[in-house]
């Protein structure tokens, strides 16, 4: 199975909507009804950051803690229940880090439930919520960037079986369809930086994007930030992963390059951290010398999505702009930084 590769038209009218459709508006109230009518009432509720959707931690009448999630109206059915089925994947496929336990509705049994709110009709899911110190405060270490590494293969590995149709999808956070960004390019204001990632976009066209459609592929969690990890109280190893939202069908290295995107900007000189971080995949799961050599440029790419999806959602939703660009200034940065040699690189290269 290759990666999907949508039209142009096509991917933007999906993604668009993604992009401009706000979270579903839910009061404490409402929460508390869909606690009470399907998951067992609740002692305590607390508001979770979010992007697309809106999120609660409730503590159930029986102790137990879990995330509700009310699901963004622009998500298909296919994404909700690939997310869903990760979760059940992970139930059965041994994985060393810990990842949420999908919860059906106590009392229907169902993945996920269809509820009319003030707002109108939602969709709404559970699973376990994660108890844990946040991926922010892993060290800037060596050893704990070779942990992230090794992580990530782990997870590589546990989900080298899962397949699912919803992961072939037209999505901006897929590096290998960075070219659908060139519409939104006019967001970057600063002229040197639009012109750094114009020719960045236009040299990964021309040369990369058909080479990285050679290398393995599966399905792929495509976004282990900070954000979506869990740190031991000492900060020194990863141990959980969370929010299976972003996942798509493509090359597996795209993950190490996803995650080390984020830690590269935390030491003195990238590339070192990025070195460790390959490292620490290359205990668990062996890299092909295409993939090694791939690494960089997803890098690179990765960061101009950071860059450009960012600026625009913010543009689109002001109120949680704060949280929407929490990395954007950093990965401006690194972008600049290894754009000094990237591009000389692979100009010699021509």
């Amino acid at each position: 199975m290759t990666t999907f590769v949508p039209s142009q038209n096509s991917a933007i009218a999906v993604t668009n909507a993604l992009l401009t459709t706000s979270p579903p508006h839910v009061s404490h109230d409402e929460v508390l009804c869909v606690m009470r009518n399907h998951f067992g009432g609740a002692q305590e509720i607390k508001a979770l950051s979010g992007e697309r959707d809106r999120n609660f931690m409730v503590r159930s009448d029986a102790g137990r803690c879990l995330t509700l999630k009310f699901i963004n109206h622009a998500e298909s059915t296919e994404e909700i229940a690939m997310q869903v089925a990760v979760l059940k994947h992970f139930a059965e496929h041994h994985f060393e880090r810990e990842v949420p336990v999908h919860i059906p509705s106590s009392l229907t049994s169902q993945d996920w439930l269809d509820i009319k709110l003030s707002d109108g009709a939602v969709r709404v899911r559970a699973y376990s919520y994660l108890d844990g110190s946040p991926g922010s405060q892993l060290k800037a270490e060596p050893e704990v960037w070779r942990d992230i590494g090794r992580a990530t293969a782990q997870l590589t590995c546990a989900m080298q079986p899962f397949t699912h149709v919803g992961a072939h999808r037209p999505f901006l956070w897929d590096v290998t369809q960075l070219p659908l960004l060139k519409p939104m390019l006019s967001v970057i204001e600063q002229p040197a930086l639009h012109d750094a990632v114009q020719r960045f976009m236009q040299r990964f066209e021309q040369q990369i994007q058909p080479l990285i459609q050679t290398l393995p592929q599966q399905v792929i969690h495509n976004d282990l930030s900070p954000s979506n990890m869990l740190s031991c109280a000492e900060g020194r190893r990863v141990v959980g992963v969370l929010d299976f939202g972003d996942m798509v069908y493509a090359p597996r290295i795209a993950e190490l390059a996803v995650a080390a995107s984020y830690q590269m900007s935390r030491g003195e000189n990238p590339l070192a951290v990025l070195d460790a971080v390959m490292a620490g995949y290359g205990e668990v799961l062996e890299l092909t010398e295409q993939e090694r050599t791939a690494v960089v440029d997803l890098v690179m790419a990765r960061l101009v999505q950071r860059i450009v999806i960012t600026s625009w959602r913010a543009a689109q939703f002001p109120a949680n702009s704060t949280y929407i660009l929490r990395s954007r200034s950093e990965a401006e940065a690194l972008f600049k930084q290894l754009m000094t040699f990237w591009e000389p690189s692979r100009t010699g290269a021509e």
